[in-house]
């Protein structure tokens, strides 16, 4: 009897967990992201992501997408002595192919379902240049919430904070000594992007 109690019991655990919503999913999304630091100014692109939905609260996905970036291509610092200096930015634009995998964690199964989720991958870019300003290494944290308008179907909205490789030109002069170099770092931005999952 225990046994057959045990049954029954993992048998209804397995259906709330794999419950209604699990199956394959597209998404379509547009993004706007303004640069939190010198290096990016803003961005805006589109992604396609597809991917698998394992119950109701969590889906992996991989996702290919567009992002036209405006940032810091060249940076002169000129140093005058006794404390003053000058300094000059020049931003340019960069059109880059982004390619990533998403994890996402739903908090609820109701139609206005809160989650978070993470982006990884990586930016290339699709012009070739010296200064490939993004490219490489790319992560984006985010929170959102779906809006369930039909099964299967729904819009959500997320905010996320976006990192990515970057490097830029510097020309340096000191005391009459001049170098140019590329500076990598990572360059920061809030995103927000508005999507449709069907």
């Amino acid at each position: 009897m225990k046994k057959i109690l045990l049954i029954v019991v993992s048998l209804c655990v397995c259906e709330l967990v794999y419950a209604q919503q699990k199956g394959f999913e597209t998404s379509l999304e547009a993004n706007v992201g303004i640069g939190l630091d010198d290096y990016t100014k803003y961005t805006f692109g589109v992604n396609v992501i597809g991917g698998y939905r394992f119950n109701d609260f969590i889906s992996l996905s991989a996702g290919i997408g567009y992002t036209y970036l405006n940032g810091l291509y060249y940076s002169n610092y000129e140093y005058l002595g006794k404390g003053d200096s000058y300094r000059h930015k020049s931003y340019d634009v960069r059109s880059n192919l982004n390619v990533f995998a998403r994890a996402k964690i739903n908090m609820t199964k109701t139609k206005v379902s809160p989650f978070i989720l993470v982006d990884l991958g990586g930016t290339f870019g699709l012009v070739s240049s010296s200064v490939k300003m993004a490219n490489g290494f790319m992560y984006e944290p985010a929170l959102g919430c779906d809006f369930k308008l039909k099964e299967k179907h729904k819009v959500y909205v997320m905010l996320g904070y976006k990192g990515m490789k970057y490097q830029y030109s510097a020309f340096d002069t000191t005391f009459g000594s001049a170098g140019e170099d590329i500076r990598k770092t990572t360059a920061n931005s809030f995103c927000i992007h508005l999507g449709f999952t069907f």
